[in-house]
């Protein structure tokens, strides 16, 4: 064997290697060789020669290739080649998932691709390359080498401390001399007859039984002190429970989601509450990641932060968070609509204000205001603006207004930075701001919303000082009546709703206001009526300062005087709804009266006189019905603050204020706030003088005319149902909100919110939770798991809210959302109580 098989099987080493590696650049050919001028050739050869090209990578003609100085691995040009495509879908061969660690984007590849690098499925990725780690695959411990070693260093270690050896004999003498002392000194003394003198008197044992007992108690006490000590310590804290739950919905949030940024502002918003800014900028960046055309979602958070830090007297923090807001709001992104906008302008012009940019807070609000008499937009208004001030009280751990009040308020979005201000004990600002407001009125509802707010921190004798002033100067007396005695009640200051009783007294009886005849309904004259409605919003929120002084017998003549000024206001509402009612379907037989009635027999003119009754009756119909739902309103501001019994006790003793409010379904509001006012003790039987109406059909008739009376109307035969029902029913009531009628879209999300609530605060609480199951607009879902679970942690129900939660299946939002309310009450549990000012 002569080696010649072995080294034809031989691999023989590549002319070129380095073109064979990734991210090689092909060398420019060689010049080729020109024949010399002689004609001389090559060794052996007379003719001329030409030069052959040299071989390129596999074998192809060529350059030669060399490796890129930029780019010696090859990344650049085969990396991303090279990558697994993931699908967005799972398919055929492809069901593994993967995510990407970017942009958390879900994917879906081979199996055989674990461990692989994998492109990501988001086109748009910044890094779209990255390696699928197998979930199966566990990583090897790593065991020490060289046992040997290890054995040989452990011999030597022992054999050094060993003790030496020392002498027997010197060790066994030294033992006998010391057994022969102690025999000597002991054996006497065993030898010794014993004194047994003593034995023969008898013991009183008791001292030392009652010792005995008074250390076994004392030891007893020890151990269940530490015993309980110990369980203190084993259960985590408020904060703890809250990065338990934050990390639950972190990872929640890498999911499928409707909304992302929505998540990371909620994990963003309690991170800050925690005072974990590194991990709250990680999450606020992450929104940025997932959706950067709502960055404007980061304001709430960071408004929240900016009045904790006033609070805690951190001046640059709170500077740190308004400089962020303003960045967000002036960045362009902020949308022309939708209510996570009117939220962030909202919070944002509180801000404004307490930083004493007053005009930059209107001109902003201006931007957000629309059109009041369209009822979708009036609806979209009060809503935004209850559910922000809801969204204020309920982060203070308080009990927001009601949410039908809100119909109250003549410029919501006005109303409702006043609120938050109040909420905040800026009493200064509060009053800078309600006075700005476009005329009386929404300075008198802005002062109002501040009372209550005082009143629910706790710190009404503060802005009942500070803002008496902005009462006074209210031009219209009534008005400035009302706010008096809202500060005043707001304080629990009874001579001051005594001034306000004497005020009352002092304004002339109101003269009823009768249905008029068709000799005057044909002559279109203008009704100057209105003028009442001011003084019967002073007598009622006079009443109402009664009831919260511990003074109802005398709150009672004081609502008469409030129903007395309502009925000034309009001609009573069932004539007026007969009349419009004839005008659409007895047209002939109302204008055979009208001709009857003015002795008019022209066609045409009778015609023009008919247009003139069917204005005119439409006009005092619209004031009508707004001057009723005034009334079930004011009537249910009282029975929400805890003065059901008076109101109760005024409809029996006036049949036309009752047969005025139980016209339809509307007088269903008092029901409900009485309702919610009493909580777990909530009996509907109490109100079944209110909710008596006399017909099926009138309840269901919605009103023809008003600007706030149909949208009422809607929440009182929607929410009636819900609260008239027993308490184990009353878990259906949200398919009633739902499938009664399309309009109010807002206002009835609010009363999901109070429905919510209401139920989650009774027993068994878990009945409301199931409720919100049924309900089929996820974006109502999602609000009212905060609300469930802000109220089940502040009950401190939070590990039965946890365990009821794993047996359900939710989507991820909602339980996002879920888990935000209840770490929103464990925060502020682990913070402490609000602090009034």
């Amino acid at each position: 064997m002569d080696g010649s098989r072995g080294a034809r099987n031989t691999p023989q080493p590549q002319k070129n290697p380095a073109a064979h590696r990734p991210g090689a650049r092909r060398q420019p050919d060689p010049p080729a060789v020109k024949p010399s001028a002689g004609g001389g050739g090559a060794a052996g050869g007379g003719g001329s020669s030409v030069s052959k090209p040299s071989g390129g990578t596999g074998g192809k003609p060529g350059g030669r290739m060399v490796v890129d100085e930029d780019d010696p691995f090859g990344i650049g040009a085969g990396g991303a080649s090279q990558a697994v495509s993931a699908s967005l879908k799972p398919e055929k061969g492809r069901l593994q998932k993967v995510v990407c660690p970017m942009c958390e984007q879900v994917g879906f590849i081979p199996k055989a691709a674990l461990g692989k690098s994998v492109k990501c499925a988001n086109p748009k990725c910044m890094v779209p390359v990255f390696t699928a780690e197998d979930p199966a695959e566990e990583k090897s411990e790593r065991r020490p080498t060289r046992l040997a070693d290890e054995a040989e260093a452990i011999r030597r270690a022992a054999e050094a401390s060993a003790p030496r050896k020392r002498n027997p004999l010197l060790i066994y003498g030294v033992a006998g001399v010391v057994l022969l002392g102690l025999t000597a000194v002991v054996l006497p003394l065993l030898t010794k007859k014993p004194d047994d003198s003593g034995l023969q008197a008898p013991k009183d044992l008791s001292a030392f039984e009652q010792l005995a007992a008074e250390e076994e108690a004392a030891a007893r006490a020890k151990a269940e002190a530490e015993a309980a000590a110990a369980a203190r310590s084993a259960e985590p804290g408020p904060a703890v429970a809250v990065e338990e739950q934050l990390k639950r919905m972190i990872v929640l949030a890498r999911q499928e989601l409707r909304d992302k940024p929505m998540a990371r502002r909620m994990t963003g918003d309690l991170w800050l509450r925690l005072g974990n800014a590194k991990e709250a900028a990680t999450e606020l960046n992450q929104l940025l990641v997932v959706d950067r055309s709502r960055s404007f979602y980061r304001v709430l958070p960071q408004s929240s932060q900016y009045w904790r830090a006033r609070a805690a007297g951190n001046a640059a923090l709170a500077k740190q968070a308004f400089a962020a807001c303003e960045a967000e709001i002036t960045g362009k992104t902020l949308p022309r609509s939708g209510r996570v906008a009117v939220d962030v302008c909202l919070a944002f012009a509180a801000m404004l204000v307490q930083e004493g940019r007053l005009a930059d807070a209107q001109q902003l609000l201006v931007t957000r205001q629309l059109d009041r008499t369209i009822p979708d937009n009036l609806d979209s208004m009060v809503s935004s603006a209850w559910l922000h001030v809801a969204g204020q009280y309920r982060d203070l751990g308080l009990v927001p207004p009601f949410a039908a009040e809100s119909y109250l308020w003549s410029d919501p979005l006005h109303v409702a930075v006043a609120a938050q201000l109040g909420l905040q004990g800026s009493w200064a600002e509060a009053a800078s701001w309600c006075a700005a407001a476009a005329d009386a009125r929404g300075v008198s509802d802005a002062l109002v919303a501040v009372a209550d707010a005082a009143r629910a921190r706790g710190a009404g004798a503060a802005a009942a000082a500070a803002l008496r002033g902005a009462a006074e100067a209210i031009s219209v007396p009534a008005l400035a009546v009302r706010v008096q005695a809202a500060l005043a009640g707001a304080a629990g200051d009874a001579a001051g709703v005594d001034a306000c009783v004497q005020k009352l007294s002092g304004e002339p009886a109101a003269v009823r206001l009768d249905m008029p005849g068709l000799n005057e309904l044909v002559q279109r004259n203008p009704s100057s009526a209105a003028a009442a409605l001011p003084w019967a919003m002073a007598a009622a929120e006079t009443a109402r300062g009664l009831i919260l002084t511990k003074r109802t017998a005398e709150a009672g003549p004081v609502l008469q005087r409030s129903a007395e000024f309502l009925a000034a206001a309009a001609p009573p509402t069932a004539a007026l709804r007969l009349l419009v009612r004839r005008a659409e379907q007895d047209k002939a037989g109302l204008k055979q009266e009208v001709s009857e009635a003015v002795r008019e027999k022209n066609e045409q003119r009778l015609d023009a006189l008919m247009r003139n009754v069917e204005a005119r009756g439409r006009q005092l119909a619209a004031g009508a019905e707004d001057r009723r739902t005034v009334q079930i309103l004011l009537l249910s501001r009282l029975a929400f603050d805890g003065g059901s019994d008076v109101v109760l006790a005024h409809l029996q003793s006036s049949a036309d204020v009752l047969s005025e409010v139980q016209l339809d379904a509307t007088c269903n509001l008092i029901l409900v706030a009485g309702l919610l006012s009493q909580g777990a003790a909530a009996d509907p039987s109490k109100f079944a003088m209110v909710t008596a109406v006399e017909s099926l059909a009138d309840q269901q008739l919605m009103p023809p005319a008003g600007a706030i009376a149909p949208q009422a109307w809607v929440l009182g035969v929607t929410g009636g149902v819900a609260w008239q029902s027993s308490r184990d029913l009353r878990g259906t009531a949200y398919l009633n909100f739902e499938g009664r009628s399309e309009k109010a879209v807002g206002m009835r999300l609010a009363m999901i919110c109070e429905l919510t609530r209401h139920l989650v605060q009774s027993k068994p609480a878990l009945s409301g939770l199931e409720g919100i199951l049924l309900l089929q607009n996820g974006l109502w879902r999602e609000e009212a798991w905060q609300i469930a679970g802000r109220t089940m942690s502040d009950r401190g129900l939070e590990q039965n809210l946890l365990e009821w939660v794993s047996g359900k299946k939710i989507s991820s939002l909602e339980q996002i959302c879920l888990l935000y309310g209840l770490s929103q009450g464990l925060a502020v549990r682990a913070a402490g109580p609000p602090v009034s000012r």
